[in-house]
């Protein structure tokens, strides 16, 4: 048996090594990024640096792609957080289109998109995934108030799931489908807003989904 061959002073040293790798691997954890090079396929290696996503891979949807991620052809996936890292300057005013209608991702990470630097202008990305959470996630929309400039999200796919979403940032987030069914709360933290396209009573689907709670921490409901 190792145990009983180590010394003390072996054992703590192969602890801190084990420990040291285990800080490298999550340090190093893989990420995609969109290049959008072959088309506009999430399943074609292609298209991504980093490689197509597995489970619980981050993705980063930046720069200035040649093609717009509009065919998430990867069954099943679900993905890790999703990052729109453009901040209206040069090269980076692009705004994203994910996936087409009818088209799903399990939503395993939380969602942001970087606040514009001043001097750049506003950006708005869309999903257009149906999004399933698997947990309560925050959706952070960026906003440079000093420069007046937003990094807005629309949101058209369902959002299904027995959890909840909070929305933080002061840029707009629009929740568009009238068939979200996540039974979670909805919370809106600090001086922000969500636009939504339809409210029913508690158990309908709806845009804020078909939960009871709704939390606004002085936010509003367009």
């Amino acid at each position: 048996m190792i145990s009983a061959t180590l010394s003390l002073f072996d054992r703590k040293t192969l602890t801190l090594a084990l420990l040291g790798l285990c800080l490298v691997s999550s340090s190093t954890m893989a990420q995609s990024t969109w290049t959008g090079t072959n088309g506009t396929s999430w399943a074609d290696a292609g298209n991504w640096t980093g490689g197509v996503p597995t489970t619980s891979t981050p993705l980063n949807f930046g720069g200035a792609p040649t093609n717009l991620p509009t065919s998430m052809d990867i069954s099943g996936l679900t993905t890790g957080a999703i990052n729109f890292t453009n901040n209206g300057t040069a090269g980076q005013t692009a705004g994203y289109t994910l996936g087409a209608s009818g088209q799903s991702i399990t939503l395993g990470g939380n969602i942001t998109t970087t606040v514009p630097a001043t001097g750049g202008v506003s950006i708005q990305d869309t999903i257009n995934l149906d999004l399933i959470l698997n947990a309560n996630r925050i959706i952070n929309v960026g906003r440079n108030g000093t420069a007046g400039l937003n990094h807005s999200l629309i949101i058209n796919g369902a959002i299904s799931g027995d959890f909840g979403i909070t929305k933080n940032g002061a840029a707009n987030l629009t929740l568009s489908s009238n068939s979200s069914s996540f039974t979670g709360a909805l919370t809106i933290d600090g001086n922000n807003d969500v636009n939504v396209s339809s409210l029913q009573p508690n158990g309908s689907n709806s845009s804020i989904g078909a939960g009871t709670v709704i939390n606004l921490t002085n936010g509003n409901l367009i």
